[in-house]
């Protein structure tokens, strides 16, 4: 009875959704891991709540695919119970910068300083806090800089997560 009207509240919500993603955030800073996991849940939970009454599976067949979807949700909050409290624990990274091999960090920055390069802005990759209030409370020119930039250029200091 609701069909279309169902189909064409969904389309524009998604639409929405893309539209203000890819216009209001900065892409170089966007993990859209949150995006990806968020829509496999709802697929995952949407088979394993919903009930199909046409259907022409038999009834064990049903019951095997919502354990089936069961046994990977609950998989998948395991994973991402672990990567929270484990690997994120030396601070924020997400799952691509992980597979990269990168360090976790909270703040990365571009400063000038004559005494140092007269020529160029230098980057500046911080993990805790009081790395970051240093170069804030010390540089005058400080801004922020695109994590291409500073990869393409190197970093000029980059404080290492403590172990």
């Amino acid at each position: 009875r609701f069909r279309y009207p169902a189909v064409i509240l969904i389309s524009t919500c998604v639409a929405c959704d893309l539209l203000t993603s890819t216009t209001s955030l900065n892409p170089q800073r966007v993990s859209h891991s949150a995006r990806i996991g968020g829509c496999g849940a709802g697929v995952i939970i949407g088979i394993f709540l919903v009930s199909n009454k046409g259907s022409t599976c038999k009834r064990w067949c049903g019951m095997f695919f919502r354990c089936m979807c069961a046994l990977i949700g609950l998989g998948a909050l395991v994973f991402c119970i672990y990567f929270i409290a484990v690997v994120q624990g030396a601070g924020p990274i997400n799952i691509w910068e992980r597979i990269e091999g990168q360090s976790p960090w909270c703040w990365d920055a571009q400063f000038w300083n004559a005494t140092i390069d007269e020529s160029k802005w230098l980057c500046v990759r911080c993990h805790t806090r009081a790395c970051v209030s240093h170069w804030e409370s010390t540089m005058e020119f400080l801004s922020p800089v695109s994590i291409d930039y500073c990869a393409a250029w190197g970093f000029w200091y980059y404080e290492p997560p403590s172990s």
